[in-house]
This record gives C-alpha cells, structure tokens and sequence, in this order.
C-alpha cells in the first residue's frame, strides 16, 4: 500500500508521530520533507498536508522556504569559517580594548580611525540589531598609507566577509541576499566607476527601511526585490561618490613615518583573532535586546546624515560604557569635523559667491564677474574643473540650477548683461551655510 493510500493513523505511527498532532510535530515534518528529493516529496505532499490540515500548494511553499534555508546554511559552511560564541559571558569593553589593542598593532592611524574601526568591527556582528549600517570608508592621499592593511583587518575581524573586488553588480545582490555578509572592497575608487550598477545597491543597503533593490530575475526575466542589506567596507585613494561618501565614516589614513612601527599582518596571531570573533559573537547574542531598544543621544554637532552613520557605533558604546561612549563621542566629532570642511563642490561654489558678494559688497554681479573673481584662488577647483578647462558660464549656470538660482539680464551702470543678484542666494545661503 503506497503512503497515498494509507489512513491518517497509519502514517503517524509511519512517521512517528501521536495521534493527536502538534505545532512541534509539524516543524519536525517540514525540517523531514526538506531533506527530501523532489520526487520522494511528490509522493508524500498531499497526505502530509491533509495530516496537517493545510493545502497542498500552502505546504510547498513552506518546504520550499526551508529549502532554501537549508541551501544557504550549507552553502554558509563552504563560504565562511564557522564562529561558535564563546563558552562565557564576555565583557563588552574589554572586548572593544582586545579589538582595539589589535588596530594599533598593525595600522598606523590616528586615535579617531582607530576608535571608529573598533567599534566598526563589532557592528558587524551586531548588524542584525541595528537601523543604518555605515560604509567603512578607508582613504588616504596617497599610495601605501596602509589602507589594504587595514581593509584586511577589517575582514578578517568582521563576520562573514567577502572580498568583492572582482565581482559582477548581479552577483552582488544576490550573494547580499543571500548571506547578508561583510563586504570588502579594495580599490573601490577604480571599481565604481566601472561599475555603475553598483552604485545602486551600495546605496540602497545604508538604511535597514530601504535596503532593497528591484531586479530582473530567473527564466522567466520577472522583477524580483532582493535585500542588500549588510556592512561594507572600501578603500581607495581617488574620488568617490559624493552618494557614497555621504553615508560613510571616513576611516583617513596616512603614510606612517620612521619612527613609527607596526606590525605585519602576515605574523598575525589567526588563531586569538578567531577568539575575538568569537567574544564578538558571544556579546551581541547576550546583548540583543539592549541593542535593539536603546536610543542613544548623538552630539548636536553633527548633521542628520552624519547623526544616522554614527547611531550603530555610538549605541554599542552605550551599552559597553568603560569610556568608550567618551572616545566614540570624540572620535565622531574629529571625523566630522574634517569631513565637513570638504565641502562638495556645490556648497564650495556657494561658499565662493557669498565671499566675493562681502568683499565687493554688492547686490549684483555679472556672471563673467563671477568667474574672474573664482579664477583668482588657484588652489581651488575652478581653473580647470571642465576637463582641466576653466569653469564656464554654462557649468556656472549648471550648477546653481541645482540650488534653483537662474541668470537673467541685469544692469549696472549703462551695462546690461546676464548675471545674478544677492537676493537669489538668500535661501540658499540659509540652507547650505549656515553651520
């Protein structure tokens, strides 16, 4: 008699089950017919689900579900180093001072980055928890300041990371989707600007609300949302998006001089690291609850967006206390600080006209006055911001748009040429500079 044939009673007692059934012995069936093949689940689906009082195609779609949580874990296990918590209740700062301790063994970095990377890595494992998740921005203004040094680290330390250097923008979301990693990606300078759907998905996964993206997908090319939700660090020397800056902390690096010394991360000790991923592991499952409850209060200083990049850090410092609420208070002002003097060049534009309008105190000026009068600071971006040309009136023009500022002809003197006047600014000047 196949298992179509037999009475309800018959394949509980097959399957090991009591007559009357539970939400347990359900589980325990779904976790059975996962672990089926496809044609051994055929066989069994209908009866199963008239066992369990629940439709056929309802049943599919859980086994389906458990599938593909199935599939992940084992694919987890073949990606990444399984971590297992560690056997005891972990103190959280002397947790941030091992981690801590370890950056400045092999980065040399100013106190701010090195406080900031600390309390980066243990975020990585707390991500779950938390709303914003910050790009780990590593930069510096020149070749061997360290910034692979430290992206290694950062992987190494961080949970589940994968090196996405060399990786397709398809293959970016799905592996996000996936197994919502540690992204690591060095060179990102080079590597976004020759792949712009990456952008995208870098964007998208800084806020938990919005961490998602809409694709093409499969056989039948239909639209799919993929969650590219995860942490990610990148390093580079050149210009990045201002998209992409703008939710980062800027982790800056700088070449390390004769007198200081670090360590190679080649003699690192892997397997204390592996410890510390560990206690990582260990304190944020101690410490959900609190970190998903606690609102901490963020320096005035900082704007909004700043505000949402620093809200993880500072609600694990928080919770750990020890000093180190102090040292992320100190180390977000001191990043933002110098983040804020590089203005974008926007605002450096507005900054510049508002400057010339005091020094000629004037109400109006020519836009060809405008120009001359930029031209005049070489250090700044406007002698050669066309392709190594001069700033022009049509990119003048350009920019301001953008702020909702327009020429138009007006007259000084017996002149009448396009130009602009203070009163255009005002909102603008209010806006944009008014720190």
């Amino acid at each position: 008699m196949s298992i179509q044939e037999k009475q309800p009673n018959e394949i509980n007692s097959q399957l090991g089950y009591e007559s009357d059934l539970s939400n347990e012995d359900f589980e325990k069936e779904i976790q059975r017919l996962a672990q089926l093949k496809i044609e051994e689940y055929e066989l069994q689906r209908k009866q199963t689900a008239k066992l369990f009082d629940v439709r056929p195609n309802i049943l599919d779609k859980i086994v389906e579900k458990r599938r593909i949580k199935y599939q992940v874990e084992q694919e987890e296990n073949e990606w990444f180093d399984k971590v297992e918590p560690f056997s005891d209740p972990v103190n959280g700062k002397d947790l941030l001072n091992e981690i801590n301790t370890q950056v400045k063994k092999y980065i040399v970095c100013d106190e701010p980055v090195a406080i900031a990377t600390t309390l980066w890595i243990l975020f990585t494992w707390a991500i779950d928890n938390m709303n914003f998740a910050p790009i780990a921005c590593i930069t510096a203004p020149e070749k061997r300041c360290g910034k692979t040094q430290l992206l290694t680290l950062i992987g190494e330390l961080s949970k589940k990371n994968i090196s996405a250097s060399n990786i397709t923008s398809a293959a970016l979301y799905r592996t996000i989707d996936m197994f919502q990693p540690t992204l690591t990606i060095d060179e990102a300078d080079t590597f976004l600007s020759d792949h712009n759907g990456m952008r995208g998905v870098m964007n998208a996964g800084h806020s938990r609300e919005n961490a998602f993206v809409i694709r093409c997908d499969g056989e039948d090319n239909q639209p799919r949302r993929f969650n590219v939700w995860c942490a990610k660090a990148i390093s580079g020397i050149g210009h990045l998006p201002e998209t992409l800056r703008d939710r980062s902390i800027i982790l800056e690096l700088r070449r390390k001089v004769k007198n200081e010394h670090v360590e190679s991360l080649r003699y690192r000790d892997k397997e204390y690291w592996k410890l510390i991923k560990s206690k990582c592991l260990r304190w944020v499952d101690d410490n959900q609850d609190l970190l998903r409850a606690i609102k901490p209060v963020l320096p005035e200083c900082l704007n909004d967006r700043a505000k949402d990049n620093w809200e993880s850090l500072f609600k694990i410092a928080s919770i750990v206390g020890g000093g180190w609420l102090e040292l992320v208070e100190y180390a977000a002002i001191n990043i933002q600080k110098n983040e804020d003097e590089n203005v974008n060049l926007n605002e450096l534009l507005l900054l510049d006209i508002s400057d010339i309008f005091k020094d000629r105190n004037i109400d109006r000026l020519f836009t060809q006055d405008i120009l001359c009068a930029l031209y005049e600071d070489e250090e700044k971006p406007w002698v050669e911001i066309c392709d190594g040309r001069r700033l022009s009136p049509r990119k003048l023009a350009s920019m301001l748009r953008e702020f909702k500022i327009f020429s138009h002809d007006i007259r000084m003197g017996d002149k009448v040429k396009k130009g602009y006047e203070l009163i255009q600014f005002t909102e603008a000047f209010e806006r944009y500079l008014s720190k």
